[in-house]
């Protein structure tokens, strides 16, 4: 009960206290990100970030209003950002489709540029098509003043699903006891017949037990895509979550010796590019809000090195101080790096098979050598440009 007074009190104190600022005083932004690809099923998490623009924000408060047709509300935490300040996420749902947040904290602390709120939805069955989240964001200085308040919006991606939604039956069996029965589960059956047999106090209080405890936490890789090919390569992978108590949070671990991003551990889907060939292992370890964890089975995936990237001509050309360079070969895969005389450079891709640099300048007479490295640490031979190829061309009719 105290932790509902302590919200109480300061919800009151913030109603009273929460005064416009001056128009023109420095104001946070914020803004959120979509979501693609989700399939019915999925638990979702969107971020709200913050951008303070210079602005002292002690509280935040956000309206979310969303297609609960679509979406299922699971719950909200508190980004890193908040964390980091000592404030605490509450929630209120206030009707369908519609939940009121609050960021705040029994301190003075100033909450920092960053991720303030992290919401979880889950894709409900039969959804498809884009649903959109609106998030009427406000925040409050430490004196109690508060700022303009601002729209954000955040699209989530839903893919058809085959999965019919859940219906109910319309005539149920008249023996099942309907409101204590929860729907769809597959375990308590003893204690459901012993209810419906006896109809005894003692049955009640089994059936309220089989209510109040959730279901055993269960997660498993829905898809990992693409499980071979060349590296550089981006693979998605998705896991499925069901049971335990949400919000859950995830401990990505992708077999190569990287680090997970932060925002990782709250979500379902994440994008990882593998850079080395080799077999890996990826597997991610799912805990939810009380403590319960389960480490998902591993999905091997085998990536095989590209063709070494082979530099074959190099040549100046141009007129004045500057020059500038062309460089020919092939296999070259995206985000290769041009080395000139040992300097790395800025130059432009054209294919696999050319690069462009503009506007260099070198010492009359000083050999201009350049070589190419791939991402993946494949590096060419050096190769010295030429500057005959410009002679000929401007003078060649001269000769």
């Amino acid at each position: 009960m105290r932790p509902r007074t302590i919200v109480s009190i300061t919800l009151t104190f913030l109603s009273i206290l929460l005064l416009p600022l001056a128009a023109g005083a420095q104001q946070p932004v914020f803004s959120s990100a979509g979501i693609g690809s989700c399939v019915a099923g999925d638990i979702i998490t969107l971020p709200l970030m913050m951008h303070t623009s210079g602005a002292e924000v002690c509280a935040i408060s956000a309206d979310v209003m969303f297609d609960a047709s679509a979406l299922q509300w699971v719950g909200a935490q508190a980004g890193p950002a908040g964390s980091a300040a000592g404030k605490n996420a509450t929630f209120q749902p206030m009707g369908a489709g519609q939940v009121r947040m609050l960021l705040i904290g029994m301190n003075q602390n100033r909450i920092a540029d960053g991720t303030v709120f992290l919401m979880q939805f889950r894709i409900q069955a039969g959804a498809s098509g884009s649903a959109m989240v609106q998030i009427a964001c406000g925040a409050a200085n430490c004196t109690g003043a508060d700022y303009p308040r601002g729209m954000v919006n955040a699209a989530v991606s839903i893919a058809g699903s085959s999965e019919p939604p859940d219906t109910p039956d319309e005539e149920p069996d008249a023996e099942e006891p309907a409101a204590e029965e929860p729907s769809g589960s597959d375990e308590g059956g003893t204690a459901s017949g012993t209810s419906t047999d006896s109809g005894a106090s003692s049955g009640s209080s089994a059936a309220g037990a089989a209510e109040a405890d959730p279901e055993p936490l269960e997660a498993s890789f829905a898809s990992v895509t693409p499980k071979q090919g060349e590296v550089p390569l981006n693979v998605a992978l998705r896991v499925s979550i069901s049971g335990g108590v949400a919000p859950y949070t995830l401990e990505w671990d992708f077999d190569d010796g990287t680090e997970a991003e932060e925002y990782m551990a709250f979500k379902t889907r994440v994008i990882h590019t593998y850079l080395r060939p080799g077999r890996y292992e990826p597997e991610v370890k799912v805990e939810d809000s009380e403590g319960s964890f389960v480490h998902v089975e591993p999905v091997p995936v085998t990536f095989t090195a590209p063709p070494d990237p082979v530099l074959t001509e190099a040549f100046l050309h141009g007129d004045g101080d500057t020059v500038n360079l062309d460089i020919t070969g092939e296999h070259f895969p995206s985000g290769c790096t041009v080395f000139v005389n040992g300097e790395e450079t800025e130059a432009y891709q054209k294919g696999s098979t050319r690069f462009f640099l503009k506007g260099l300048s070198f010492p009359e007479g000083e050999p201009v050598w350049v070589y190419v490295l791939s991402p993946t640490g494949q590096k060419t031979e050096k190769v010295r440009a030429a500057a005959e190829r410009q002679l000929d061309t401007k003078e060649g009719g001269d000769a």
